[in-house]
């Protein structure tokens, strides 16, 4: 528990300034601790202090990553103030200590005589959900929490729509195994944002079509993967996971004024905006920011969201304001950011394009085509692959890969509007409603909306999946069954002569692990077995069709 004392030199604060925004005046120095949890086990923590400032409030991040990769996070809040506490989780698979942990290290941080008991809670990705399990274990003075990236409940995203994320336990699991340890020991530094970015994502990379999955990992990185077996032992609904559901903290008024931040084109979008509508619906004055990013967002915007947030809960005497801006979120592809007091956004309404015969969208609901049916065959073998959608791929990759190779298979239904005559802002809620049918009881179905451009080019706006095992009306000869796909919240202006297209297919893989078709346990299935799919469309009883919230220029 002894402390290390060593300053700031302007080489270490001009890095800073690149990776993390504008410094403020104070010089800073770190101090390198042993903060011992309830169970004695030494947890390595770096304090940034801001050199001339005596108690003040303070910042804590938590991360399985290596402190070290965080230093200009904690060099950027001192200089402006803050004493920031850089802390090592006790590794990647340490998620059930890390509300004990969290717990014990805002009560060390109580005790110190540099804080004045005002703590703000900052975390992204892991580090976000480590920051609610602290915020879980009622940390000392919590006055502010900022989440970056993480939903409140941790499963959520790693069985989306119900199936299994097989790109994302793949990938992060391999790197936690790179990093994992128990805390006693500094964890080496490299960045994980780089290792992750250059992860494979193809579908046919190695491990990605192995079966059983209980043995991609080896295939997919030369060992097992601790993390990625326990996934596949526990499914969705299993109790094992119950302690890492922080959700319940959204309503039940133990939060502080909180900040959540997301990528459009990150994983965890819909669940993110699921937890500001909880907190929404419960109480005002918490904020939502949504910009162009995948899930490694932009971090000197994000550290400049959470400084200002920090400021206005933490010391008000010197932050901003309050206003009255709940929402902030920029409208891709190049429309820029707008400012919402409200959520949903007003001036808004709830629009409906209709599926038609030809593979057509049309905004009138249809009358006389009733019974229309277009089908279409998985095959698990050959499965439709993930296109534009990986857990860690950038950005720009997602938003502008084309999308037509993927709509010219036989597997995936397409259907197109008319070119608008018009701009046509998407505005918030998207959701997707087909009356289906299959051979198989136990299969998927997958939705996405894409921009069309002028040229033919299909870029993606929204996705999701839904998985199917043994629902009534599903390969029984009672169907069709109506399945109400939510896309989650987008923000996104389509121009003048663009075309706004539905695909619809039974996969994405690898984000989405292939359905086989059996039911067969997902860690040691095998055999697969294609899916016959028919999507009903037409006048009632079975109107499929895509609902969209749209801005005042969808008129």
């Amino acid at each position: 528990m002894l402390s290390r004392l060593s300053t700031v030199t302007e080489t270490e604060r001009d890095d800073a300034t690149r990776a993390a925004g504008v410094l403020g005046a104070h010089a800073v120095v770190v101090e390198s601790r042993a903060v011992p949890a309830d169970d004695g086990t030494p947890l390595h923590t770096d304090i940034y202090h801001p050199q001339d400032a005596a108690r003040g409030p303070v910042v804590l991040t938590r991360t399985p990553y290596g402190r070290a990769n965080f230093a200009a996070q904690g060099i950027y809040f001192a200089s402006h103030g803050y004493h920031c506490v850089i802390q090592d989780t006790r590794g990647p698979s340490s998620y059930f200590h890390e509300k004990d942990d969290g717990r014990a290290t805002g009560a060390w941080i109580s005790r110190q005589p540099w804080s004045n008991g005002a703590l703000g809670l900052f975390g992204f990705s892991y580090m976000g959900f480590a920051a609610y399990a602290a915020a879980a274990g009622a940390s000392e003075g919590l006055g502010a929490l900022a989440v970056s990236a993480y939903s409140s409940d941790r499963v959520s995203a790693w069985y989306p729509g119900g199936s299994f994320g097989l790109d994302l336990a793949l990938s992060w699991g391999s790197l936690q195994n790179t990093a994992d340890g128990d805390g006693s020991t500094d964890r080496p530094s490299g960045d994980p944002a780089t290792a992750l970015a250059e992860a494979p994502r193809d579908a046919t990379a190695p491990g990605f079509l192995t079966l059983p999955l209980s043995t991609a990992d080896k295939a997919y990185g030369g060992q097992e993967i601790p993390f990625y077996q326990e996934r596949l032992r526990h499914g969705p609904d299993d109790p094992h996971w119950a302690p890492l559901d922080f959700s319940g903290l959204l309503t039940d008024g133990t939060l502080p004024p909180t900040l959540l931040m997301d990528g459009w084109y990150d994983y965890h979008r819909p669940h993110m905006w699921n937890d500001f509508a909880r907190l929404r619906h419960s109480r005002p004055g918490d904020r939502m920011v949504t910009g162009p990013w995948s899930h490694l967002i932009d971090p000197i915007r994000s550290n400049r969201e959470v400084l200002t947030w920090f400021d206005r809960h933490l010391r008000p005497e010197q932050g901003e304001a309050a206003t009255d801006v709940a929402v902030t979120v920029y409208v891709t592809p190049d429309a820029g950011w707008r400012d919402f007091a409200t959520w949903p956004a007003p001036d808004t309404r709830l629009r409906s394009w209709y599926l038609g015969a030809g593979g057509t969208l049309n905004t009138e609901a249809p009358d006389g085509d009733a019974g229309l049916v277009d089908a279409y065959v998985y095959d698990p073998a050959d499965p439709t692959p993930a296109v534009a959608l990986a857990s860690f791929a950038p950005a720009d990759l997602m938003a502008s890969t084309d999308n037509r190779p993927l709509e010219a298979r036989g597997d995936v239904l397409v259907y197109t509007s008319s070119a608008l005559d018009a701009p046509l802002t998407l505005l918030g809620e998207v959701s997707v409603d087909l009356w289906v049918d299959s051979s198989t009881p136990h299969t998927d179905f997958f939705a996405r909306i894409t921009d069309v451009q002028p040229d033919g080019r299909s870029l993606r706006i929204a996705e999701t999946l839904i998985r199917l095992s043994g629902e009534k009306g599903l390969a029984d000869g009672s169907g069709p069954l109506h399945l109400s796909l939510d896309l989650g919240t987008v923000a996104h202006r389509l121009a003048v002569g663009h075309r706004l297209r539905l695909q619809v297919s039974s996969g994405a893989h690898p984000f989405y692990a292939r359905n086989l078709g059996t039911g067969e346990p997902l860690a040691s299935g095998t055999r697969m077995v294609p899916a016959h799919q028919a999507l009903h469309f037409g006048a009632a009883p079975c109107p499929s069709r895509v609902t969209v919230r749209c801005g005042s220029d969808a008129d």
